[in-house]
């Protein structure tokens, strides 16, 4: 083996084994505990789900020139600050509607379109709902899932948008008597 190779560090070059297929997919299917900001641990996998929900085409519309911009190089990171309202809201209901693939444990639920987040409980008493899971603690993991520690700063950037988002009154969840706009 040669000593260096241009860009590459010597300690970098090794002669070990190459790592088994089983230990590169461990951490992406079983995750491993990590404690969210709110001090509560879960286990975590990274789904790179962002790319996944572009290619299935699960990224809401206000959102899609900027993931193409970022998938394409044009960007670095979904900063929040630059999103309008929009925008803002669409980020979260992403980060709330990916991560249920994110949790292995406990596994996330969603609550079902007209009912109330308050009162709803999974039918699997090994399930929790997402309005269990804080916002903080949502987009701590979802930064964490598209890409490890480098992209925690995600997590500072959605914080942001959720406290520039607070004066935004909450919509209530639709009831099957509201009127729907066609």
């Amino acid at each position: 083996m040669p000593d260096s190779i241009a860009g590459v560090k010597n300690d970098a070059l090794t002669n070990e084994p190459v790592t088994p297929i089983a230990d590169w997919k461990k951490v992406r299917e079983d995750g491993f505990n990590m404690k969210l900001p709110s001090g509560k641990v879960a286990r975590i996998k990274r789904t790179l789900s962002l790319v996944t929900a572009m290619q299935n085409g699960t990224i809401p519309n206000p959102l899609n020139s900027i993931v193409t911009e970022l998938l394409e190089g044009r960007r670095k990171n979904l900063d929040v600050r630059s999103m309008d309202d929009e925008q803002r809201v669409a980020f979260m209901d992403l980060i709330t509607n990916e991560i249920p693939s994110i949790f292995v444990q406990p596994r996330v639920e969603l609550v079902p379109h007209g009912e109330n987040p308050a009162t709803w409980e999974p039918a699997d008493p090994d399930a929790i709902s997402i309005a269990d899971v804080g916002w903080e603690d949502r987009s701590f993991a979802y930064s964490f899932a598209q890409g490890g520690p480098a992209s925690l700063e995600m997590f500072q950037q959605a914080t942001a948008a959720m406290e520039a988002m607070a004066d935004v009154p909450a919509v209530p969840p639709l009831s099957e008597s509201d009127p729907v706009d066609s």
